[in-house]
């Protein structure tokens, strides 16, 4: 059932009463302000329930009660600025959750306690400031968390410890200035890490330890100043690494030693003067550089670069 697109709209508590076959609810766009306890009652078999884009400023924390077979939530695009412990307790068979673009300051430890099952959870857009060490503690099976465009300023290095089958994780655009040891350390099928538009100063050596099949790692625009080799150490299997719009002053020759699968290396915007002249070496399989916005004054061994690695994309 779609209903869409409609400007006001109420919806009593019989609204769905005598539709054993319900499977899909979608109220998405829409003026709705809160859900009714009751409206959900008879419908034990939906599997996907859509309320984004309205207006809901509070779930009830028995407004899901019963819907043990939904798969599909959304609740993303409302003003939801709290949520109630309990909220999502019956709802255990729930693959995808998503809470985005809400106004969600904080979420108390267990809100995600029985969701065993869940792979997909959205929380990008909000105003969360913190969240409880123990508060993914049941998400075995999360594969994809979006944790982008908020407000964090710290992590526990407990926060992700049980993520173990995370392949995803986004914390783009949050407040963090630093990252605790340990942080990433279960993560071992994490292929995606997005660590960009912080204020990330310093890492610690063994940041990025336990990342076996780390791909992809997108820390551009935070305050990284250091050379980055130490940390570079535990990810071996990387192939693109952005770290433009930095601090970053200079490299040795041993940085990209141990990862030599890089194809995309994005170093732009940083305050490069000089390169050492082995720098790249390592990087067989490089495809694109990205140099641009530095104080580079000349390019050591440039001829190395174009036949040794076989570069065809180069930007200074």
């Amino acid at each position: 059932m779609t209903i869409g697109g409609i400007i006001h709209l109420k919806v009593a508590n019989d609204t769905f009463l005598g539709l054993p076959k319900l499977r899909d609810i979608i109220l998405t766009n829409n003026n709705l302000v809160s859900i009714p306890t009751g409206l959900l009652k008879s419908t034990h078999n939906i599997q996907a329930l859509f309320l984004a884009d309205n207006k809901i400023t509070k779930l009830s924390s028995n407004v899901f009660a019963g819907l043990h077979n939904l798969r599909h939530l959304r609740v993303d695009g409302n003003d939801l600025v709290t949520l109630l412990r309990g909220t999502f307790e019956s709802n255990v068979n729930l693959i995808l959750l998503s809470l985005n673009n809400n106004r969600l300051s904080s979420i108390e430890n267990g809100t995600f306690a029985t969701l065993y099952n869940l792979e997909k959870l959205s929380l990008y857009g909000n105003k969360l400031v913190s969240l409880p060490s123990g508060l993914f503690h049941s998400q075995e099976n999360l594969q994809d968390l979006w944790l982008n465009d908020n407000k964090i300023t710290s992590l526990s290095n407990e926060t992700f410890s049980m993520l173990h089958s995370l392949l995803y994780l986004n914390l783009r655009r949050n407040e963090l200035d630093e990252l605790p040891s340990g942080l990433f350390r279960t993560l071992s099928k994490l292929t995606w890490l997005i660590l960009s538009i912080n204020n990330v100063k310093t890492l610690p050596d063994d940041i990025f330890e336990g990342l076996h099949n780390l791909e992809n790692l997108v820390m551009f625009d935070n305050q990284l100043t250091l050379d980055i080799q130490a940390s570079l150490t535990y990810i071996s299997t990387l192939t693109v690494l952005e770290v433009n719009k930095n601090e970053l002053r200079f490299f040795r020759n041993e940085t990209f030693q141990l990862t030599p699968h890089i194809q995309l290396l994005s170093l732009g915007s940083n305050k490069i003067r000089e390169l050492p002249s082995d720098v790249f070496a390592p990087l067989v399989l490089l495809k694109k550089l990205r140099l641009h916005n530095n104080l580079l004054a000349n390019l050591p061994n440039a001829n190395r670069w174009t036949c040794e690695i076989n570069l065809p994309n180069i930007t200074v």
